[in-house]
Order: C-alpha cells, then sequence, then structure tokens
C-alpha cells in the first residue's frame, strides 16, 4: 500500500544575514574613502569628485581624531560632530546639503562592499531646509543686450551653452564632444548632460546652438579634441574652472550694463522662457534636471509676474480712447457669421 503524501509544509530557509568583508575590520577608513572617490573620479563629473574629497577627507580627519582611522570609525557619534563643526562654520545649507551627499553616498557604498553592515547616515543624516530663493532671470532688454555683445570664439560658445542649453556653470566644464550629438537630416541634436549627483539627462538642441557648436570646431585646435571626444571648453587640456567662468560671465555684465551678471541667471532665463512659450512644466524638469517638479514649478510663478505686466500694459493701452484700431471692427455679415 503507498504511503500517503505528507502534509507537513516545507522547512522555511531562514535568510542569510549580511557579513563583513574578510579583512574589513582591519581596514583603514582613509583606505575606503579614497577608494571610493576613484570609483566616483571615473563615473561621475570633476565638480562632484573635489566636493566630495573635500567633505570626505573631514570625515576622515574627524574620525581618526574620536576613533581612529577605522572603517569601524563610520559611526553615527561622528557623523553628528562632523555636522555640528559645519554649523559651526556657518556654512549656507546647500553647502551641507551636497556635505549630507557625499556621506549618504559613501554609506551606500560601503554598504554594498560589506565594509559596513548598516549605513550610519540612516540613523544621523541632519533634516537640512533648502532655502527657497525665487528665480531672478535677465529682463528681456538686458538679454539683448547680452546676446549683442561681440566676444570670443570661445565666450560666444560659452554663451550658447549657458542660454541655450540652460545648464549648469558646473556642467559646461564636464561637458566633452562625447556628449555632443550635432543634428542631422534624421535627427536633432541632443547634449548628454552629467549633472548634480553624476544623474544623466539628454537636452534637446535649439538650431542656434547647433550653430554655436559647428562654428566652435572651425576655431583652432578644437576639431583634434573633437575627434578624440575631448572638453569642449578648456584651457591647457584641462576643464575652464567654475571661478573663470563666472569671472567671464561677470565681465559681460559690465559691458552690457547687467548688475549681477551670473552664469546661473542665463539658467534662469532660459527656464522662465521654456514656461513663456507654454512648454510643458514635466518637459522643462527633463531638460533642466530637477529632481524635484517643485523646484520647476519656482519658474512658474516669474512667468506669472511677466504675465500679470504684460496684462498691465495692455489694460493701459485699452483704456477708453487708447483703443487700438485693430480691436474695433464692424460687425460680420451674414457670410461671414456663417463661417
Amino acid at each position: 500500500m503507498p504511503l500517503a503524501a505528507s502534509t507537513m509544509p516545507p522547512r522555511q530557509v531562514a535568510p542569510e544575514r549580511p557579513t563583513l568583508r574578510a579583512g574589513v575590520r582591519h581596514m583603514r577608513l582613509s583606505r575606503a574613502v579614497e577608494e571610493f572617490l576613484q570609483e566616483r573620479q571615473l563615473e561621475g563629473s570633476l565638480l562632484t569628485y573635489k566636493a566630495y574629497k573635500s567633505d570626505l577627507q573631514l570625515l576622515v580627519s574627524l574620525a581618526t581624531i574620536e576613533q581612529g582611522d577605522n572603517v569601524s570609525s563610520f559611526t553615527p557619534e561622528v557623523i553628528r560632530l562632523f555636522f555640528r563643526k559645519k554649523d559651526e562654520r556657518g556654512l549656507a545649507a546647500e553647502t551641507k546639503l551636497r556635505a549630507r551627499s557625499a556621506l549618504s553616498e559613501f554609506g551606500k557604498w560601503a554598504l554594498r562592499r560589506r565594509l559596513i553592515l548598516v549605513n550610519p547616515m540612516a540613523e544621523a543624516a541632519p533634516r537640512i531646509r533648502r532655502p527657497k530663493r525665487a528665480p531672478r532671470p535677465f529682463t528681456l532688454e538686458e538679454r539683448a543686450r547680452l546676446l549683442a555683445l561681440a566676444l570670443s570664439p570661445e565666450e560666444t560658445m560659452l554663451r550658447s551653452l549657458l542660454y541655450y542649453a540652460g545648464v549648469r556653470v558646473s556642467e559646461v566644464t564636464g561637458l566633452r564632444w562625447r556628449h555632443v550629438r550635432l543634428s542631422n537630416a534624421e535627427q536633432r541634436g541632443a547634449l548628454r548632460i552629467i549633472g548634480k549627483g553624476d544623474k544623466e539627462r539628454v537636452v534637446p538642441m535649439l538650431r542656434e546652438l547647433d550653430a554655436s557648436l559647428r562654428a566652435w570646431l572651425a576655431a583652432p585646435g578644437v576639431q583634434p579634441r573633437m575627434l578624440v571626444g575631448g572638453l569642449v571648453l578648456e584651457r591647457k587640456g584641462a576643464p575652464l574652472r567654475v571661478r573663470r567662468i563666472e569671472y567671464m560671465v561677470a565681465k559681460w555684465g559690465v559691458r552690457a550694463e547687467v548688475a549681477d551678471c551670473t552664469p546661473h541667471r542665463w539658467r534662469h532665463s532660459t527656464a522662465t522662457l521654456l514656461f513663456e512659450q507654454g512648454v510643458d512644466v514635466r518637459l522643462v524638469q527633463r531638460i533642466l534636471g530637477h529632481e524635484s517638479i517643485a523646484t520647476t514649478m519656482q519658474y512658474t510663478q516669474v512667468s506669472d509676474a511677466a504675465m500679470d505686466r504684460a496684462m498691465d500694459s495692455l489694460e493701459a493701452k485699452m483704456a477708453p480712447g487708447v483703443l487700438p484700431t485693430c480691436i474695433l471692427h464692424t460687425p460680420p455679415t451674414p457670410e461671414q457669421a456663417e463661417l
């Protein structure tokens, strides 16, 4: 007689508990940070790498003083001390947000490498409120004067990237020719931008920017860089420094009599113009590379203000006695009424 099938439920196998990588108990924190930064340097933007390096070197210094140069010193207590030091220096919220990002990314990396079992940033990361600042685009008159300036080929290329692509100054410094696709008969050109947090996005290319890039290729030494996918803008083989770009843009402001002329105001102007032309907010968010749509929505407030000014001007023109003749019209004929 056959045996009855067992009604016992299958034995549940407990999931394996994560364990530290072999030899990690003797690994120096400074060595772990060095390995992390080496990967970031290969994968991400130069500006992000430099910012992360500065913050993580401070972390290593504090950890070494408090608990020793060991991976196990990456603790909630050391992280809290790190941010207290930042607070004592009275740093801006943006700077502290960047530092929080550096430590968070390092913690995630160390967790994946099994250097730690728990990311201490999950417990100790401070809440930092990003200050709300209204965008300040150039006025139409300011923008016209800035665009009318006669600039060197290099500065003309820079101005085109800032205005026609709306990119951040840090994104300009890392833009390479291998990230550029010029337009052709089949498709519009595009830029592959590596933005904040090394996130990539594709920015469709306007005809004006495409023409600027083609003109820039005719400048001495540029085409060889393009052939090897090198930097679009550089000085002696190195990326343009952010401060150098800010200096050049400030000089444009002096020449065009535009106060507080900064690279980011070009970005504000691009975003505001997109909204005024009726571009969908989600598309604007993608073009600008905003993580939160709330950031993008700030530009609608500027556009609304411009709309209010336009309506005020229209009301003045439509006041009794000054009604434009184009608005005064005769009643339609019967034939027109049927249309």
